[in-house]
């Protein structure tokens, strides 16, 4: 029966094919979904883990936020000099960052992206959490004088310099300015999903973007091997000017963690949208296919239990062939999800999202479908469930014909003979025959 099984299925492999193919494109795009989210979570990821030092100290965020005619609070050089000087801290740099800093393509446009921002700051070479790298030179050399800039290679590639060119930058305060490129340089992973950076000198920053004051943005701090760094940031707080607060690294990357999977998950949601689509019709093309082909094999399988196969073992055929279409169907939709969600990744590169070096993972989410998608097996239980029966009534002059099956151990057919595991006798019974007396 297996033998006949196997045959059966590459007699059909045509339509195999096509029906593996059905669930090969509903799964792929499920799990596609669930790759790439989990790839821009990864991006996301290395981004903050790149951003955040031991110990941050920035802008308090629950205190009224200044107008836009008011300048951003700063924090002397006095108090990071101070905040160096704390027990656990090995070493205390400020940075001054701002948004609104543009490079200027060759076109003589800004170089911008829809949504994410646009970022100018200083140069530091201070390890982010955990000794994870921060800033990572990707090519050149950082920003030694201040007519030097250092760029992310995303935002140079789009804007048509290279190496060695002067670029012209639009400043929030001091308007258009020209340096000249010679590096590249991003946080972290590697990824800016769409933002672009600018880095500075020091002194170049402050003079750009603080107004030439000799204060900074925010104080990175790298603190001693095994410090606890809820008592540094708690030490740092008890001097800090009130507009000022130093927070845990991990404490910082887990909130802006769980905003980015917020978001994520309409993203998710949009993608799981279509792959939902895609999947209600595969399921409808994939009932249809087996419907058919069980309707062409009833005359074979009918054969089957003339010659002695049960149901059972009729049903078990059925479901084989289906169970082979469903899980050879599904690995493949997930090794083709994989395809879904680098594509995916290459079209939003081609858009100005840079993603990075983010590691490619199957989540188990994805793989779900390998052991579940059984929408295919449905369709050959009832057939294989019944008495076999032609697919198409005898119309006349047609020469095909029902076929009748053998009735089962100790049951008597029509002519009144019971058929047994033994030799045939006859239904006394049915043998006596009326007299014409």
């Amino acid at each position: 029966m297996w033998t006949s099984t196997w045959k059966s299925l590459w007699a059909r492999r045509t339509r195999l094919l096509m029906s593996t193919l059905a669930v090969v494109l509903g799964v792929a795009f499920v799990a596609g979904s669930f790759i790439f989210t989990d790839m821009l979570k990864g991006s996301f990821d290395g981004i903050v883990k790149g951003t955040v030092a031991d110990v941050e100290v920035a802008p308090r965020t629950d205190v009224a936020v200044t107008s836009s005619g008011t300048a951003a609070p700063l924090i002397s050089t006095d108090t990071v000099a101070k905040i160096g000087a704390v027990p656990g801290v090995k070493k205390a740099v400020g940075v001054v960052n701002a948004i609104g800093v543009y490079a200027v393509g060759t076109n003589g446009k800004a170089v911008a992206s829809f949504g994410p921002p646009q970022l100018g700051m200083s140069w530091t070479t201070l390890p982010a959490y955990g000794g994870q790298p921060g800033v990572v030179l990707k090519s050149g050399h950082a920003p030694r004088t201040d007519d030097q800039i250092a760029i992310d290679p995303t935002t140079l590639e789009k804007s048509g310099y290279k190496l060695g060119d002067t670029m012209r930058v639009v400043t929030p305060e001091k308007g258009t300015i020209r340096a000249t490129v010679v590096g590249t340089a991003t946080w972290g992973s590697g990824g800016t999903v769409g933002a672009s950076y600018i880095f500075f000198t020091p002194s170049r920053a402050q003079a750009l973007l603080t107004d030439g004051r000799d204060a900074w943005s925010g104080v990175k701090v790298e603190t001693e091997p095994g410090a606890d760094r809820d008592a540094v940031a708690a030490a740092i707080n008890s001097f800090l000017p009130a507009n000022f607060q130093a927070t845990n690294g991990a404490t910082i990357a887990e909130q802006v963690t769980s905003q980015i999977n917020d978001a994520l998950k309409y993203i998710n949601t949009f993608l799981l949208i279509f792959a939902g689509i895609s999947l209600v019709v595969a399921a409808f093309l994939i009932l249809n296919t087996f419907s058919i082909l069980i309707a062409q094999r009833s005359g074979e399988l009918a054969l089957y239990r003339a010659i002695g196969a049960s149901r059972k073992q009729l049903r078990n055929s059925v479901l084989v062939e289906a169970g082979v279409v469903g899980l050879a169907g599904s690995a493949l939709g997930v090794v083709a999800g994989i395809g879904v969600a680098r594509a995916i990744m290459y079209f939003m590169t081609l858009g100005g999202y840079d993603l990075g070096v983010s590691q490619l993972r199957v989540p188990p989410r994805a793989c779900g479908d390998l052991g579940v998608h059984r929408a295919d097996r449905h369709p050959g239980r009832r057939p294989a469930a019944g008495p076999a029966r032609h697919p198409h009534p005898a119309r006349p002059g047609d020469d095909r014909r029902p076929l009748r099956t053998a009735p089962g151990p100790g049951r008597p057919d029509r002519a009144g003979t019971v058929h047994g595991r033994g030799r045939r006798r006859r239904n006394p019974a049915r043998s006596v025959r009326p007299s014409r007396a």
